[in-house]
C-alpha cells in the first residue's frame, strides 16, 4: 500500500477560538473542523462524510457571500480527502499516485496543509521522473516560503532551492515528465461546486 501522508495537527492551523457564528453556520464549521482533524488522522471517510455535510448545512441556509465561501473552502478539503484516499488504495500504482498528487498540490488549502501536500507531491513526482513539474512546484514552494518570514524560513528555502536546482539540471538533461497537464484552473473547478455531489463530477475525470 502507497505511504500514507500525515498532516499536522489542527492546533496549528486553528489559533485563537473563532467569534460565536449563527446556528447552521456554527454546526457548518464544527463540522468542518471535525473534518480536518479527521484528515490529519488519515480518516477518509470520515472526514469525506464530515466535509460534505458541512457542505450540504451550507448549502441549504440563506445565501450569502460568507457561505459560498465557506462552502468553496469546504469543497477544496472535501476534494482532498477524495484524492489521498485514491492514494491508499492496492491498485495505485506510482505514476497514478503522482498524479492524483498533482492534484491535490493543486487545491487551495489552509497553508500548512497546501505545503505538505505539496512537498509530497514533489517527492512522488520526482520519483516517476516528471522532473519539469517538480522544478515549477517547488519554485512555488520557494516563492511561499521566502514571503511567509516564518522561524526557519531561510533553512526551509535553501533546502528547496537545492531541490529545484537538481529537479532543474534533470529536467534540462533527461526526459521531463509529464506534459501538456494543466492544473492551474482545477482548485477554481472543484470550488464552484456547492455540494459533495458536484465536487464528485469534477473528480470524476481525475479518479
Amino acid at each position: 500500500m502507497p505511504e500514507q501522508i500525515t498532516l499536522p495537527h489542527s492546533s496549528t492551523m486553528l489559533g485563537r477560538a473563532p467569534p460565536p457564528l449563527p446556528p447552521a453556520v456554527g454546526d457548518a464549521a464544527h463540522l468542518f473542523f471535525n473534518g480536518v482533524s479527521s484528515m490529519e488522522k488519515g480518516d477518509w471517510p470520515a472526514a469525506q462524510s464530515a466535509f460534505a455535510r458541512s457542505m450540504d448545512i451550507l448549502k441549504g441556509g440563506p445565501p450569502s457571500e460568507s457561505a459560498s465561501q465557506r462552502a468553496a473552502f469546504c469543497a477544496q478539503y472535501y476534494a482532498a480527502v477524495r484524492l489521498l484516499a485514491a492514494t491508499c488504495q492496492p491498485a495505485c500504482d506510482a505514476t497514478r499516485s503522482a498524479r492524483l498528487y498533482r492534484h491535490a498540490a493543486g487545491l487551495k488549502l489552509e497553508g500548512r496543509h497546501a505545503m505538505m501536500l505539496m512537498r509530497e507531491s514533489a517527492k512522488r513526482n520526482r520519483a516517476v521522473g516528471n522532473n519539469r513539474y517538480v522544478a515549477d512546484l517547488l519554485m512555488d514552494m520557494l516563492t511561499q516560503v521566502l514571503s511567509s518570514g516564518v522561524p526557519g524560513a531561510d533553512a526551509l528555502a535553501a533546502s528547496l532551492q537545492a531541490d529545484m536546482t537538481a529537479a532543474d539540471e534533470a529536467a534540462a538533461t533527461g526526459a521531463p515528465g509529464v506534459t501538456g497537464e494543466d492544473v492551474s484552473t482545477w482548485a477554481s473547478l472543484v470550488a464552484s461546486g456547492r455540494s459533495a455531489a458536484d465536487v464528485d463530477n469534477t473528480l470524476a475525470s481525475v479518479l
